[in-house]
């Protein structure tokens, strides 16, 4: 373990030495990395358990934090210019977002789908930004395969993984404050979570507590911040809240909200496709005995959105030589489900203009 750290640090050392001259530019480093990929074997840090004997060693101790940004996320080294991080997939999943920082990505382990977003700006109120979001290509990432992560909205992503466990390495830049935030990409509007405080996550449990022992101060509860919160604030609080408010008892809240205006009703709109969304990603996830092919037909249907999103998915997969049936596909997998889930996710196509 020792000798491989050691040759990490010298590998890294390299890059570093070859990076100043671009003057440590942001935009510049992926290029970097890829002049020295052939340089180091980081094969062995696509297993798990050699990851965690990684944690004995003190250079990786001291760079362990919390993150959320996969189900086990390993920083390895971080010199303040640059960084290396492992991230292990087994079923959760992440939003479209975009980047604060340039990478070369290593798909270690498993199989991906990555679909890559075009956002069409129209107006902006805060941090929200309206426009439609729409697909731009698509791809398969498979064990062995490196791309390239560029810095700010260049190429606003979302990654879903098929494989479990999908296990991908990230050599990236620090966070870099000209490129601003890291923004959040929903079908009409793009945010970033700068109102995601204490405050607002207390909001959020009181309510959810209410839901369960008090419905009616829920919905009084629910109306008064809506009232009385900003835009952004009632984004998060909704989207968070998942299904809870849309539920029949609480939808004539969320329904005279989002006839306020027309930014609220593209917030809305926003808020019920990420429940379908996040429906079709979850319910694949949970599915441990799920053939990948039902996988990728329900993780298309989620990347997609829109009829026109998910024949363009299918058309750029494809083109790359993969091929599928992905209706029939679909079809067995919403036949899996339970009675109550299959009503859902029928409704959620019909949303998504889907046919099956």
């Amino acid at each position: 373990m020792n000798d491989y750290y050691a040759g990490l640090l010298n590998f890294t050392a390299n890059i570093e030495k070859s990076w100043l001259r671009y003057n440590y530019a942001t935009e510049d480093f992926h290029k970097v990395v890829a002049d020295h990929a052939e340089d180091f074997d980081l094969s062995p840090l696509g297993d798990l358990t050699f990851q965690m004997q990684l944690l004995d060693h003190p250079s990786v101790r001291v760079n362990q934090h919390r993150s959320t940004f996969s189900d086990y996320h390993n920083q390895i080294f971080h010199n303040g210019r640059f960084l290396i991080e492992i991230l292990n997939w087994s079923g959760s999943h992440v939003n479209v977002h975009d980047h604060d920082f340039s990478a070369l990505q290593f798909q270690l382990r498993g199989n991906s789908l990555n679909v890559v977003y075009d956002f069409d700006q129209t107006s902006s109120a805060g941090a929200l930004n309206f426009g439609r979001l729409s697909v731009r290509h698509a791809e398969m990432w498979k064990a062995g395969d490196r791309s390239v992560v560029r810095h700010g909205n260049q190429d606003t992503h979302s990654v879903f993984h098929l494989s479990v466990p999908t296990t991908s390495l990230l050599i990236r830049t620090a966070p870099t404050p000209r490129f601003g935030a890291q923004s959040n990409y929903f079908p009409t509007l793009s945010a970033n979570y700068y109102v995601n405080s204490e405050i607002q996550r207390k909001k959020l449990t009181g309510l959810a507590l209410l839901a369960r022992q008090a419905p009616a101060d829920f919905t009084s509860m629910l109306e008064k911040f809506l009232n009385e919160q900003s835009l952004s604030e009632n984004f998060f609080m909704l989207l968070k809240l998942a299904e809870l408010p849309f539920l029949e008892r609480y939808v004539q809240t969320v329904i005279t909200y989002a006839e306020r205006g027309e930014s609220e009703a593209k917030l809305v709109e926003s808020v019920i496709a990420n429940n379908g969304i996040d429906f079709f990603k979850s319910r694949a996830s949970a599915m441990t005995d799920l053939p990948e092919a039902e996988k990728l037909a329900a993780s298309i249907v989620a990347a997609g959105s829109s009829d026109v999103g998910v024949r363009k998915i299918i058309t750029d997969l494809s083109e790359l030589g993969i091929a599928m049936n992905f209706k029939e596909d679909l079809q067995s997998f919403v036949r899996r489900l339970n009675e109550s889930d299959r009503d859902m996710a029928n409704r959620y196509l019909s949303i998504f203009n889907v046919a099956v």
